[in-house]
């Protein structure tokens, strides 16, 4: 089984404390859970930060997973977990979240199941700021994007007006 130092993140043998990387001791016995799951965010075992993002957004709906979900959009190229910390962050509906879901939606370079989502979690956002994100995703190239962005939009009016 590989094991990691929880602090950098690198491979360690078996039972190493401290880390032989980065000299940070490698147990975490004392550490809340909340706190182990935020640090596990930076796994680099995709599977493993992805349970973290489930764990804190969906079942605790833990705030302080916000801004390192923010981070993660900005950090991460894969798809798997972008679009997993995209839908934590509609789930979490906090609107700080609005500017970089709108910077998702709109790359071109991002996945597109990522993109679609990040319409979605605008939509669950709400305010006029996710609105006009959506607008202007009405207008892209891609079709997926633009029925994800009509979907999102019918989503917060039907939200408004019951």
């Amino acid at each position: 089984m590989v094991q990691y130092c929880p602090r950098c993140w690198k491979e360690i043998p078996p039972g190493a404390d401290p880390c032989p990387h980065c000299g940070e001791t490698t147990d975490e016995a004392g550490l809340p859970f909340v706190d182990r799951l935020l640090r596990t965010l930076r796994h680099p075992e995709p599977s493993r930060a992805g349970l973290a993002i489930d764990i804190l957004a969906d079942r605790l709906r833990e705030p302080r997973a916000i801004a390192p979900l923010i981070d993660l959009l900005a950090q991460s190229n894969d798809a798997v977990i972008l679009r997993q910390a995209v839908q934590g962050l509609g789930v979490l509906g906090d609107l700080k979240a609005v500017t970089p879901l709108t910077l998702v939606l709109h790359n071109p370079e991002i996945a597109l199941v990522v993109r679609c989502e990040a319409a979605a979690a605008l939509g669950a956002l709400g305010g006029k700021r996710a609105e006009a994100a959506l607008l202007e995703a009405t207008k892209d190239p891609r079709s997926s994007v633009t029925g994800a962005a009509r979907r999102a939009l019918e989503v917060m009016r039907q939200g408004s007006s019951a």
